[in-house]
């Protein structure tokens, strides 16, 4: 016996063991060099610092000046070809516009080139593309004889504009006409990521180098270049030069940094040692899979082979194996991230790696009991019971745990999952595809496993007499059955619904039986065979529609229930506390000071200092206006011109504000946040006592009116416009560095209108642009476009669907019905609203300013259940 021991161990450390060892010990060694090979790249890069950095300047530096000039020599090369066709120097010689629009129309170009003439007279003849809006000093030089380039700002672009004489063919002394040919450099990033991706001179830029440059154009005709940054001494300048070796701009672009080059160093060895980990892992499973292989226990196997996956699994995520190898968006938090198993869950890409770890334990525990042998009447039929008992716990615990990744999945991604405009799903959809497919997959490789031990233990161990052999397998789906059942009079949420587990229960018994009936009736039956792997696989597809709508419908009627109280919600406070902190922190902004005196700035202006506050991400109405100091509209903006009134707004700032300038400046500072009417709570002497302080000009009554009305600290004024339910908040534009001394200029005024009564959630604009990111992540999550409506003492104020839900006011009685004992005034209903099924929820709202007229707002979702899990 001991002999055939030491056979057995000697059998398995064989020439084929002993290679891998010394491969893994090699991978070890490999690991241990490359940490100490990392630390001493530092330590002589801490040394040769000034020689890297210069280096690595001036090779950013070098690729900034070759790819603009590489935009100035192809855009040279167009402007000269254009300038000198012979058709287009025909037309422009007659001045034929409308015939010089079609040759342009049809002449090809890339999408961001752009084309403009004029005459000898400067006037316009035709252009193709978009307006370069071109000076008068320019197209006088280029008239002169002066072929010259120029970076210019029109609105969110930035182009590179060649001006280039077109001469006449006979006398090459006499100019007929300017030719401009621009070519579209840079984006502001406000609208670059919605529409314009992968664009410009500075995308390239960042492509190359992985850094953000700043660009900063000159003034066409000072030449100046007014540079604002904070840190300029952190930046390289690079010049651009135009065809005449003049500075058109310049670019900044980041100093190459030490911290920099040590998180590159970092992140080439992580690399590199997630595959060294990774390879090391893969032998450490070879070697020790030859020990667990050898145990006699199935259970000690299964147990010893599980717990060696989650180790590998564990150490894959430690290393970073494989997000610091592969760089995709795939690895990263964006799409889909659970804090469940401390990180193996934190993407997409982990959860397809852990999926397939469950996978590869799954099959291993199908194969395992399904070649186990059977050791009948060896152990007690109470044991046997404890072992019936403790499977059909773990059946249910795994329909359980599926159950909770399928919610996970749903609740915690942040894909559509219903896309009906998108046949062929993105990417990172079709990965979560593709991971749901191979859980269920696992989970009835599981499920079929466990009921297949049951059918033979029951057969074999429990019921050893004849007779109640032949009805074992109906008594297990009648025990399962009937737990199913059991469960439902329980508060247990398993996060699919019973209909669902029944399906399941039956179809895996179903499986179960059959391949149970083939082991025994069958001798040498292949059970990996095509036609079990595509019923297993049916089942799966069959199931996994079904579950996922209930989950998204859940996570739907969640969101829709978050609408409605977004709807209800009293936001006086909150708007109050954006306009006073974005006012100051827009007010001490030097780069709205420099902008509001540059022409080609102006246009843009109102709507970047929207987009850069948090306005832009609140469902908020709100409109941005901008005066000089003659009050005079110099840029405007509003993102829902239905709700807000410009005229209204500017009228209502100079009765309320410059006309009584004088007086509101010899106010004291003051802070109002419960109320911008908390002084109706002041008693009438303490108003008296205060106006007589202050010593203005205005009457006592008329002073307490302005009280009620205004809200002010640190040169921030904030109106309450009661009629027309908006906060207009006020603040001059001023030299920033000349503030609060005797040279103090005041450029003009900032007004930013924001309403409190109609939600831009319900009111959204329709270009796209102005669609706040609140409302868009609240909507992505809803299945259908819901129809969102207003309703003031039973009539409809507001809807986004006005003509549907004309017939729906008569829901209002069964709703006021419904909440009418209830603390939570809020209730789902099912409709049918011009012959279509809708779920709506109805809220009513309880604030105290609608005491007097009863405010209910209900939002509905169209219904087709059928039609989305066919889809």
């Amino acid at each position: 016996m001991e002999q055939n021991n030491k056979k057995y161990i000697k059998s398995l450390f064989d020439r084929r063991l002993k290679i891998l060892i010394l491969i893994a010990f090699l991978f070890v060694v490999w690991i241990t060099v490359s940490g100490y090979v990392t630390n001493y790249i530092k330590s002589e890069t801490v040394k040769n610092w000034n020689v890297i950095s210069a280096e690595y300047n001036d090779k950013r530096i070098q690729t900034v000046s070759k790819l603009f000039n590489s935009y100035l020599e192809e855009l040279n090369k167009f402007s000269r070809n254009i300038s000198a066709d012979p058709e287009i120097i025909k037309l422009v010689m007659r001045n034929d516009s409308k015939k010089l629009f079609e040759y342009l129309l049809n002449l090809k170009t890339e999408s961001n080139t752009h084309i403009e003439f004029y005459n000898s007279r400067l006037e316009p003849l035709a252009f193709k593309g978009r307006k370069l809006d071109s000076d008068i000093y320019s197209l006088n030089k280029c008239i002169n004889g002066n072929r010259f380039a120029v970076l210019k700002e029109i609105g969110f672009y930035t182009y590179l504009i060649i001006y280039s004489p077109v001469y006449d063919p006979e006398s090459k002394q006499r100019i007929i006409g300017a030719s401009l040919t621009a070519e579209l450099i840079d984006i502001k990033y406000q609208i670059d990521n919605k529409f314009f991706k992968n664009t410009g001179l500075l995308y390239n830029i960042n492509a190359e180098t992985r850094v953000n440059p700043e660009l900063y154009t000159s003034n066409v005709i000072s030449g100046k270049i007014d540079i604002i940054s904070p840190n300029t001494e952190d930046f390289n300048q690079v010049e651009l030069k135009g065809l005449s070796d003049d500075v058109i701009g310049v670019i900044l672009i980041p100093k190459y940094n030490e911290q920099t080059h040590f998180n590159d160093i970092d992140n080439y060895s992580a690399r590199l040692n997630s595959v060294l980990i990774f390879g090391l892992t893969v032998i450490l499973f070879l070697i020790i899979y030859r020990f667990i292989a050898a145990a006699d226990s199935p259970v000690l196997r299964f147990i010893l082979f599980s717990s060696l996956l989650i180790f590998l699994r564990y150490l894959w995520l430690e290393y970073g194996f494989p997000s610091a190898i592969f760089n995709s968006d795939l690895f990263s938090p964006g799409f889909y991230a659970s804090v469940f198993g401390n990180g193996i869950a934190r993407s997409v890409g982990e959860l397809f790696v852990t999926a397939f770890i469950i996978l590869i334990i799954s099959v291993y525990a199908f194969n395992t009991i399904l070649n186990s042998k059977v050791k009948s009447a060896v152990s007690s039929v109470p044991f046997d019971i404890l072992k019936i008992t403790l499977s059909i716990v773990i059946f249910f615990l795994f329909i359980y745990g599926f159950g909770w990744v399928i919610q996970s999945v749903v609740f915690d991604s942040n894909l559509k999952f219903f896309d009906n405009a998108n046949i062929i799903p993105s990417r990172e959809l079709f990965l979560i595809q593709l991971i749901i497919l191979i859980l269920t997959f696992s989970l009835f490789l599981l499920l079929v496993s466990i009921v297949f031990l049951l059918i033979r233990n029951f057969r074999f161990n429990v019921f050893r007499i004849n007779s109640l052999k032949n009805y074992s397998s109906f008594i297990i789906l009648f025990i399962l059955l009937f737990i199913n059942q059991i469960l439902t009079f329980y508060d247990t949420d398993f996060h699919i619904s019973y209909i669902f587990r029944v399906i399941i229960i039956i179809s895996i018994f179903l499986f179960g039986i059959f391949i149970s009936r083939k082991l025994t009736d069958v001798q040498n039956y292949s059970i990996y065979s095509l036609k079990n792997f595509s019923v297993l696989l049916l089942l799966c597809i069959i199931t996994i529609p079904g579950i996922l709508l209930d989950n998204i419908t859940s996570q739907e009627t969640r969101y829709v229930e978050l609408i409605g109280n977004k709807l209800t919600e009293k936001e006086d406070d909150k708007i109050k506390f954006l306009l006073l902190t974005e006012l100051s922190e827009i007010s001490n902004n030097k780069k709205i000071e420099s902008d509001i005196r540059n022409k080609n700035k102006l246009k843009e202006l109102a709507f970047s200092i929207w987009n850069e506050s948090k306005f832009s991400e609140e469902d908020l109405n709100t409109s941005v206006i901008i005066l000089d100091t003659n009050r005079n509209i110099l840029s405007d903006f509003m993102n829902n011109f239905r709700q807000l009134n410009q005229d209204s707004i500017i009228a209502f700032a100079n009765k309320e504000y410059f006309k009584k300038i004088e007086s509101l400046k010899n106010i004291q500072d003051t802070l109002y946040f419960d109320s911008l009417n908390a002084s109706e709570d002041t008693d009438d002497e303490s108003i008296t006592d205060a106006e007589s302080d202050e010593e203005t000009e205005m009457s006592d009554e008329s002073f307490i009116e302005d009280l009620n009305n205004l809200f002010i600290t640190d040169k921030i004024l904030i109106l309450n416009n009661s009629v027309e339910k908006y906060f207009l908040g006020i603040v001059p534009v001023e030299r920033v560095d000349l503030r609060n001394t005797v040279f103090e200029t005041n450029l003009g005024y900032l007004l930013v209108a924001v309403q409190y009564e109609s939600k831009n959630i319900l009111q959204q604009s329709s270009v796209q642009l102005f669609k706040t990111y609140s409302r868009n992540n609240l909507f992505d999550k809803l299945i259908s476009e819901p129809v969102i409506t207003e309703y003031v003492n039973g009539e409809i104020l507001n809807s986004t669907s006005r003509d549907l839900t004309k017939s729906n006011t008569l829901s209002l009685n069964a709703f006021r019905e419904a909440i009418k004992y209830k603390n939570d005034k809020s209730d789902w209903r099912f409709e049918i609203i011009n012959n279509e099924k809708y779920r709506s929820f109805y809220i009513l709202d309880q604030s105290k300013d609608n005491s007097v007229n009863e405010r209910i707002y209900s939002v509905s979702l169209t219904r087709n259940d059928f039609k989305l899990t066919v889809f």
